[in-house]
């Protein structure tokens, strides 16, 4: 395997990407291993595996449905660096010191995943690969105990969950539902969401999401959707929610579906270059804001009405058991 592993580490240094023949009988073996990241089918097949994560050496974390638990890889750790590192080549991707994460969308062994790697330079130890399943189909609203309603069309909605509560597969099964006969931009930095439908126009940009927000408007869209409001874009996107244009649907990772408009508020007083009072900030999110919901365990728990918000507190009917319970 050292004489593969040299071959391979001399070819991707100079920014060539390893094709078989590039190799003697005897490696192409660990070739087709190393290909499209095929070593990691077997971990992946099992049907309880949500996420792979490769911490330090040899160390494989696979967390599952209801638990997490660790291996050592057979395989050296230069092995799995250099996986990682022909597959970025293979995508153009930039993954360097000053470019330190990069996310892509790829196939292993016909299962979707999502990787996400993180460069040494930001943690002073080895890097760090993130594999997660990919729900690629949409699922009818009903399985996730919410029934369908008019009154969520052309409607502002934020979804909250913790990670991997189905927060996406919800977002783009609400997209199918209530955005699939007219215009809707939908802007994200890692393509996640999957709609099938002539009006869609899908933006997708790790270093352009700030911008996309702000010009998104100009498409002039009957709705428009954040994958994922986490950073710099909640400046843009909070403008444009508040501008009395209706159809905005986004996910945020919060606590509780009330808890999203702390977390909404927390994000912008750290990225706004000069934010507002976040008193202030709430009653105009709330002015504008027409329901939030909270998903866990791909079930959704909250359905609140945002009626407003006033001294410190927020105004809200809770209509979650009237709508969920028609779902059951």
């Amino acid at each position: 395997m050292n004489s593969f592993l040299l071959k391979l580490k001399e070819l991707i240094s100079k920014g060539i990407v390893p094709e078989q023949e590039d190799f003697s009988d005897d490696q192409r073996d660990y070739f087709d291993l190393i290909h499209n990241l095929k070593f990691l089918a077997p971990y992946l097949e099992n049907p309880k595996t949500t996420e792979l994560i490769f911490h330090c050496g040899s160390h494989l974390e696979i967390i599952e449905q209801q638990s997490r638990k660790h291996i050592q890889v057979e395989y050296p750790r230069k092995f799995v660096d250099l996986a990682f590192q022909m597959k970025s080549l293979q995508l153009k991707n930039r993954w360097n010191q000053k470019h330190y994460q990069v996310s892509y969308q790829t196939m292993i062994s016909k299962i979707p995943v999502r990787v996400t790697m993180l460069h040494k330079v930001v943690q002073n130890a080895d890097h760090k690969y993130f594999i997660r399943k990919r729900e690629i189909q949409s699922f009818p609203l009903q399985s996730f105990h919410f029934s369908k309603d008019p009154r969520f069309r052309n409607s502002n909605i934020i979804i909250s969950g913790a990670t991997g509560s189905g927060k996406t597969s919800f977002l783009n099964s609400m997209i199918q539902e209530y955005c699939h006969d007219h215009h809707h931009v939908i802007l994200e930095d890692t393509r996640e969401l999957s709609v099938h439908s002539p009006f869609t126009t899908h933006l997708c940009s790790t270093e352009r999401l700030e911008s996309f927000c702000a010009d998104a408007m100009r498409l002039s869209p009957q709705s428009l959707i954040l994958g994922e409001m986490r950073s710099h874009e909640v400046v843009p996107f909070t403008l444009l929610l508040t501008s009395g244009h209706k159809g905005f649907m986004t996910t945020i990772h919060a606590n509780s579906a009330l808890d999203s408009l702390d977390r909404i508020a927390l994000l912008y007083s750290l990225y706004a270059r000069n934010p507002m009072n976040k008193e202030q900030l709430l009653t105009l999110l709330c002015k504008n804001i027409d329901y939030l919901v909270y998903i866990r365990s791909k079930r959704v728990i909250e359905l609140l009405h945002i009626k407003g918000h006033k001294n410190g507190h927020f105004l809200y009917e809770n209509i979650g058991q009237e709508a969920l319970s028609e779902a059951v």
